[in-house]
């Protein structure tokens, strides 16, 4: 064990904070040539860089927006016991704090399976695609779609100065504000907006899923239609190829992106030999850090602010 000092690379020794982690931190002097920026990961937390999207994109706004549109659409539902089922979780909803939108799916389908195969002894595999396609419309509509509309955000110009001088941008989004030039790689596909009106295309082709013991990489390719018996329509399952843009990479940046509930791409990042990892208010995050270090290892870690340094 060896002790790092983690913090805002500040010069001075007050500014930081030292504890002991399994772990390197080669500060200024790290990974990636800030003048040459080769690779970058980024996720949700891009979003925040913006006056209007740091409320707008917050975990507790889109968790109200979440249950806004599974209560209206309960009234489209023609399934009662998905009616009921669905309704029964949003106390549960309520009180979740600090989950992310899939974490927030993923309570809805596991207390609906529950409480199915308790009732009947099973969870149908009808049922079963038709809440899978329920949750990730209102998951997905709920990320972008307030009041009818889509929300538009202008991401800081620091932001996006910054995020231009990566050679390659990869990110979990499924929508990039700052994207003008069409430079993202988006491993987890990209939703369409149909100019003038609040409709979001494409939707069914981006992977998200409610399974919090599946890969993302093995979810299904979607329900295909909304036939009343989906399970009918169903291919044969495959594996996704999500991550494999990331393979042979030796260095890479990772920025707005979260340590949780995706094992499968952290044991990519943590294949990248030379890795930055650039943390929100990294002192009064030991949280987040600690699932950093737990889920990719040795890497330098930075406080967010640094990713504008030159």
């Amino acid at each position: 064990m060896s002790k790092v000092r983690l913090g805002s690379m500040s010069s001075k020794a007050n500014e930081s904070m030292t504890i002991t982690r399994p772990l390197r931190r080669k500060g200024r002097q790290g990974v990636q040539s800030k003048s040459v920026r080769q690779n970058l990961l980024i996720g949700n937390g891009v979003n925040l860089c913006s006056d209007t999207g740091c409320e707008f994109f917050s975990q507790t706004a889109i968790k109200q927006r979440f249950l806004t549109v599974l209560e209206s659409s309960l009234l489209e539902i023609p399934f009662e016991n998905l009616r009921i089922g669905i309704r029964s979780t949003f106390h549960l909803l309520q009180e979740s704090s600090d989950a992310n939108i899939e974490e927030l799916a993923a309570l809805v389908f596991d207390v609906v399976c529950r409480v199915e195969t308790l009732n009947n002894g099973f969870f149908g595999d009808n049922d079963n695609q038709r809440l899978k396609r329920i949750l990730k419309k209102a998951a997905i509509n709920s990320i972008f779609i307030d009041k009818g509309q889509f929300k538009k955000i202008d991401i800081w110009e620091k932001t996006r100065l910054s995020i231009s001088k990566y050679n390659n941008i990869f990110s979990l989004n499924y929508y990039e504000y700052w994207d003008i030039e069409n430079r993202a790689v988006f491993l987890h596909n990209k939703i369409e907006r149909e100019e003038g009106t609040s409709n979001i295309k494409n939707a069914e082709q981006c992977i998200f899923s409610p399974l919090r013991e599946l890969p993302k990489s093995q979810v299904d390719a979607l329900y295909p239609s909304d036939h009343l018996y989906p399970a009918d329509d169903l291919v044969l399952s495959v594996i996704h190829d999500l991550y494999g843009p990331l393979e042979g990479i030796e260095c890479i940046d990772v920025f707005g992106v979260s340590p949780y509930g995706d094992a499968e791409l952290l044991n990519y990042i943590k294949k990248i030999s030379k890795k930055r990892i650039f943390i929100y208010e990294i002192d009064k995050n030991n949280k987040e850090v600690d699932a950093w270090i737990q889920g990719v290892g040795d890497a330098d870690y930075f406080d967010a602010h640094e990713f504008y340094c030159d």
